[in-house]
């Protein structure tokens, strides 16, 4: 009997640094997406998932975590941006239920641009 582990072939592109946080640790914060990448979602086949390396602060403290989502709006809106890393953006939730970015604004840029 074989026991070794089985690589479905859904592995990361690309190397990723700090731990795995929701979505919703970041929501409404300004982040900088340093990196993403998309793969195919274990828990609903045939849809994607977003991969992103974000910085923010929390607090005083400057953090770097991994973000997974399915949202397809962060998905859409993000496809065809690699050569314009990083992004500078929030991350906010509609009143219809959807993840989206937006803009910062120039005080809110200036606390991660260093990050």
């Amino acid at each position: 009997m074989n026991l070794s582990t089985r690589n479905n072939g859904n592995t990361l592109l690309h190397t990723y640094t700090g731990d795995k946080i929701p979505l919703t640790e970041i929501l409404y914060r300004p982040i900088k997406i340093s990196g993403f990448e998309f793969m195919d979602s274990v828990l609903h086949p045939g849809k994607k998932v977003l991969v992103m390396q974000v910085h923010y602060m929390s607090g005083d403290t400057p953090m770097v975590n991994v973000v997974f989502t399915e949202s397809y709006p962060l998905i859409k809106t993000i496809t065809g941006t690699e050569g314009y890393l990083p992004h500078y953006t929030k991350i906010v939730r509609k009143r219809n239920g959807y993840y989206n970015f937006v803009d910062l604004n120039d005080k809110e840029k200036l606390k991660i641009i260093n990050l």
